[in-house]
């Protein structure tokens, strides 16, 4: 984690680098391409990152999603980087519950999401939970 006296002056060189905290990063090309990480605080990046923020997203949700979006996009095999176009195309399956909305009969269950991990079974591992 950089320092707070560090990013303020990388930003007033590079104020285009420093992102806002509270965002889920994916690395879009190099030898971490795929991965994804939580960014509590502000963070300084190149321009191959895609990062996901809602409010939404708590530090124990985002541990969830960095887990399940990983997993997820580490899986590609090629040399090319990652395209946000096919990012934003993918389907990441999620715990639900139903909602009374016909247009969006089920949501996520932020709700278990958030407690999960916090349980010794996530930990050691859920059989029939696929991440």
């Amino acid at each position: 984690v950089l320092s707070k006296s560090l990013i303020s002056s990388i930003s007033n060189d590079f104020p285009n680098l420093i992102n806002k905290g509270k965002a889920i990063s994916l690395a879009m090309v190099g030898s971490y391409k795929g991965t994804c990480f939580w960014q509590e605080e502000d963070f300084f990046s190149s321009q191959n990152m895609l990062l996901f923020r809602n409010k939404i997203i708590t530090k124990n949700i985002a541990k969830f999603l960095v887990t399940v979006l990983t997993r997820k996009f580490k899986t590609v095999n090629d040399y090319n980087a990652i395209k946000k176009s096919n990012v934003l195309n993918e389907y990441v399956f999620l715990p639900s519950i139903k909602n009374n909305n016909p247009n969006m009969p089920n949501i996520p269950d932020w709700n278990f999401i958030s407690t999960v991990r916090k349980t010794p079974s996530f930990r050691s591992g859920i059989k029939g939970l696929v991440l």
